[in-house]
């Protein structure tokens, strides 16, 4: 049974495994922890057991900005609903936390994109080589609340 809750120092390795597994360039262990420290309620990981196959992290920037920095799941949970699991739960804790909008970044040549398309984001803005060299990214942004009411 998969089970979403809060990191914790423990969980460490863990989220080290499921970042050098996810990204061709991963955060260093460092900075993961720095973020474990920083964000509190904010890092969350995905457990099967014991074992930590999935995590979100985000931070409340300017009171109202909820900012995604990083959502990743290993390889073979992948498809099965663990990665929209962990951002829906890391948006409503953002949005318990005040954010009025969440923005994230990915790669343009990132299958995230679509990920993130398919859940209600928008690109607001080309980054040209944000990645390094030839590598571009996106910043995509979503409303924390839907504004249709009277629209509809």
């Amino acid at each position: 049974m998969i089970i979403i809750g809060d990191a914790t120092p423990q969980d460490l390795d863990g989220i080290v495994e499921v970042e050098n597994e996810s990204f061709d360039r991963p955060y260093p262990r460092g900075l993961l922890k720095f973020y474990l420290a920083l964000s509190g309620d904010l890092f969350i990981v995905a457990r099967d057991g014991k074992r930590v196959i999935g995590y979100a992290v985000g931070v409340v920037q300017r009171g109202i900005m909820g900012h995604i920095i990083s959502i990743a799941v290993l390889r073979e949970f992948r498809g099965t609903g663990i990665g929209s699991t962990l951002l829906a739960e890391l948006e409503k804790r953002l949005r318990e936390s005040g954010a009025l909008y969440f923005v994230l970044e990915t790669s343009v040549l990132w299958e995230a994109k679509e990920f993130y398309f398919r859940r209600g984001y928008y690109v607001v803005r080309f980054l040209r080589s944000y990645y390094g060299g030839k590598e571009h990214g996106l910043l995509m942004m979503k409303p924390a609340k839907s504004y249709t009411r009277g629209f509809e």
